[in-house]
């Protein structure tokens, strides 16, 4: 059948590729479905049916949204990778739209222009498609993770009240040692600085390090080895280095003598 609109033509062009890749195992019918339901809302352009599309169908391997650098091969493969595609066969359906957008600026205008396409900051009517930024997605899926961005920001915004004899207890439990050293434990120093963080007030950070901690804050070391400076850091390490060598000679001629006093307390067989 000929028809005298080209964008008409378009679109009947893309069902009937659509068709025989659902018929080839390629496609969902739900994902050509949806694109003609969006078709059967008011004048909708192919490039934006060919989206819709290709969106319902990422929907079902477990993508959220489509960006528009695939859309325009700028990322990648671009589609024919999301997919699982070759490059021919997303040749053969995109080529059905004609004109198809050049550039992700391009496609970003079609989606702008389009009355079954809400962009975020405009007036909202309820579209199917909602266009964000560099992404398109179904409204369902622009909401829900819309909700779990604004919790997360929410959460990480509030203050939370920390009981800094009750972390104390818990880290001294933790953290228990048998003997008694000047030097700092660095990993419990460290979960006192995370929970400081944690109770998100920047004004009582170190105040909170010091509770936790027990004694002076962690930083106090890190400013002592500072006034030091590198070459007594090197020196103290070259110690701590020397002192395991020496007790691991001292282990291992320990455990040569032994080996020698059984061997000369061993009778001997005649």
């Amino acid at each position: 059948m000929k028809h005298d609109n080209p964008v008409t033509a378009s679109a009947d062009a893309l069902w009937q590729e659509a068709a025989r890749l659902t018929e080839a195992g390629e496609l969902r019918r739900l994902s050509t479905a949806f694109a003609r339901f969006v078709a059967s809302l008011g004048p909708v352009a192919p490039p934006v049916l060919l989206a819709a599309l290709v969106l319902s169908e990422l929907e079902g391997q477990g993508h959220s949204c489509l960006q528009l650098a695939d859309l325009a091969g700028e990322n990648g493969d671009g589609v024919a990778g999301l997919l699982g595609w070759s490059s021919e066969q997303w040749q053969g359906l995109a080529g059905t739209v004609v004109p198809l957008p050049k550039n992700a600026k391009a496609w970003a205008a079609q989606f702008s222009a389009c009355e079954e396409v809400w962009t975020v900051g405009e007036l909202d009517y309820g579209e199917p498609l909602v266009f964000d930024g560099e992404r398109l997605y179904l409204r369902r899926y622009w909401r829900d993770e819309t909700l779990v961005a604004r919790s997360i920001r929410d959460r990480a915004a509030r203050a939370h009240p920390v009981d800094a004899a009750a972390v104390h207890g818990w880290l001294d439990l933790l953290f228990a040692s048998g003997r008694a050293s000047e030097k700092p434990d660095w990993q419990k120093a460290g979960l006192c600085d995370r929970a400081a963080r944690f109770a998100g007030d920047h004004h009582r950070r170190p105040r909170y390090r010091q509770d936790l901690h027990g004694g002076a804050p962690a930083g106090a070391a890190v400013r002592d080895r500072a006034r030091r400076g590198p070459a007594a850091h090197r020196a103290g390490r070259a110690d701590r280095q020397g002192g395991r060598a020496v007790e691991t000679v001292d282990r291992q001629g320990a455990g040569r003598t032994g080996r020698t006093r059984r061997r000369q307390a061993a009778p001997r067989s005649n």
